[in-house]
């Protein structure tokens, strides 16, 4: 019966056009639906939606306070990050730095207790981007670079805002990304190609570092996990073999992360344009956006009492 009831309630709930008796703008009611439909099924529907001329008029913002992103920079550490999408490819994290493409003075700072902000990582000025102090929204790759070479690292990320869902987070992203992209750029990241990080066990790891290392990171590694004092930070760590084991363990402590499944295809790109400074002046119609979100929320919760679930 309570699966029954389950059903019966999705299906009502995402295709109902008419569950209010105060019907919305047609608009607000295509934006409404919208945000009913799961996240896997969220995103071609947007996709869609894109191509209605007037659905993306109404996405635009007037520039006053209530259409303006509020975006936080802070402080967090690596290791108490959360990565939504399910995939990491080790030619973008692991092959990054074992091929010494980051420079001695980024792998020093990270290995510290010194603040890094990844966007010195990338050199293309890409945030990592959060939401609600923990949940990666853009910037997976970066991330795991940093927590590879250094779990405890504080790095400085942009958070833009709290929400008891992170994939209302995700959708809002992509939300903003189509608002402003009226040359219908691509948004979403590209499906992977090379070998998942999460997937992978800790023998093909270490054999897929044993291949790619270079001499200079190893002198540079070490170098950067030596104090002022010219104390040694790791036990013995004063060769290749041990580098090596470090960074096995701390890709294998990234595995243990309880990560959401998104599928990377499924992921918002914010570090493709200036969306984050234009959603930030107000150039989204955020203020729409949001209460159909709540009233979203509230008819979700709604029908969840009815079905006997909450």
């Amino acid at each position: 019966m309570q699966n029954s009831l389950k059903h019966t309630f999705n299906y009502l709930f995402e295709n109902d056009q008419n569950l209010t008796d105060d019907q919305p703008k047609k608009q607000t009611q295509k934006l409404s639906s919208l945000f009913k439909k799961s996240y896997p099924s969220f995103v071609p529907a947007l996709e869609t939606l894109t191509m209605d001329d007037k659905f993306m008029n109404a996405l635009k913002g007037d520039e006053d306070t209530e259409d303006k992103l509020v975006v936080s920079t802070k402080t967090v550490k690596c290791c108490d990050l959360i990565p939504l999408q399910n995939e990491i490819d080790v030619v973008k994290t692991l092959d990054y730095f074992l091929k010494d493409n980051i420079e001695r003075k980024d792998i020093i700072k990270i290995c510290s207790d010194k603040v890094y902000n990844p966007k010195e990582l990338s050199k293309k000025d890409q945030p990592i981007v959060i939401s609600g102090e923990k949940y990666i929204i853009d910037g997976h790759h970066q991330w795991a670079s940093i927590f590879i070479l250094n779990p405890e690292a504080s790095i400085q990320v942009k958070d833009i805002g709290e929400y008891k869902n992170p994939n209302d987070a995700l959708k809002l992203s992509h939300i903003i990304i189509a608002a402003l992209n009226s040359e219908k750029k691509k948004s979403k990241a590209t499906p992977q190609i090379n070998k998942n990080l999460l997937k992978l066990s800790k023998e093909e790891i270490k054999s897929h570092v044993q291949k790619m290392i270079c001499d200079e990171f190893v002198y540079n590694y070490i170098h950067a996990n030596i104090d002022e004092d010219g104390e040694n930070l790791g036990e013995g760590f004063k060769n290749k073999t041990q580098v090596i084991e470090r960074i096995v363990n701390n890709c294998l402590q990234l595995q243990k992360i309880d990560v959401y499944q998104n599928e990377r295809s499924m992921m918002p790109q914010l570090d493709d344009g200036n969306y984050l400074a234009d959603a930030q002046q107000g150039k989204v119609n955020l203020s729409d956006i949001k209460d159909t979100m709540n009233e979203h929320k509230k008819q979700l919760n709604h029908w969840k009492r009815l079905a006997g679930i909450l």
